[in-house]
């Protein structure tokens, strides 16, 4: 990861909110209600994610959204060591700490859901609320038995519904929704998307965060 800028005229995003600490971030939606933090994949910062989504994110969860972007993003490039999941869930803590943050829910995209895990392995007690979309990231190509496929064949498998069943299986207190869409869930659906985290929310007992 490198100190990259974010694209053209995407750096307003929410004007009048900081970018601060050692984890930038931006915000949409009231600043006192309880907080939702959105953790990207590794292709994009969260506030380019949440570019057209975030107010919609806040208005259908009712919360205060603050998207980060991970350290290298907006930030400087940290020594390797500190990218290592448990490394950026102490960072991460660190911002909480920072922004004087409640129990909050977290949601991850890819390889962010990823970090979601870790966070609620170490620090179970900061969250009241873990969403995972489309968790990630595995090196496939590492496993025995690995095979190419192109996308036909990749649909023929059943891949992704076999993953679904095998995280049913592993976690049978956890909700699984299941959307018509490729990786990138915000931009292919966003709609259904956002209301699924929503409803999600809304329906949540306090801190039913499943064990896992």
């Amino acid at each position: 990861m490198g100190n990259h800028e974010l694209p053209g005229g995407q750096d307003g995003l929410a004007p009048g909110r900081p970018v601060r600490a050692s984890i930038a971030y931006r915000e949409w939606g009231d600043p006192a209600a309880p907080a939702l933090l959105f953790w990207p994949g590794l292709q994009l910062p969260a506030p380019v994610m949440l570019n057209e989504h975030g107010p919609m994110l806040a208005t259908a969860t009712g919360r205060r959204v603050i998207a980060v972007s991970p350290p290298g993003w907006e930030t400087p490039e940290l020594e390797p060591v500190e990218y290592l999941p448990s490394a950026l869930v102490r960072r991460l803590l660190g911002l909480f700490d920072e922004l004087n943050l409640e129990p909050l829910s977290f949601v991850g995209f890819s390889w962010g859901a990823t970090i979601g895990c870790h966070l609620a392995a170490h620090a179970p007690e900061r969250l009241d609320a873990l969403v995972l979309l489309d968790a990630g990231y595995t090196d496939f190509q590492d496993r025995p038995g690995y095979e190419e496929l192109d996308l036909e064949g990749v649909i023929g498998t059943n891949h992704g519904w076999k993953a679904l069943e095998r995280f049913r299986r592993a976690v049978p207190r956890a909700r699984v929704e299941e959307v018509d869409s490729g990786h990138d869930l915000l931009s292919d659906a966003p709609e259904e998307t956002i209301s699924i985290i929503g409803r999600f929310l809304a329906g949540m007992a306090p801190r039913a965060i499943p064990e896992v």
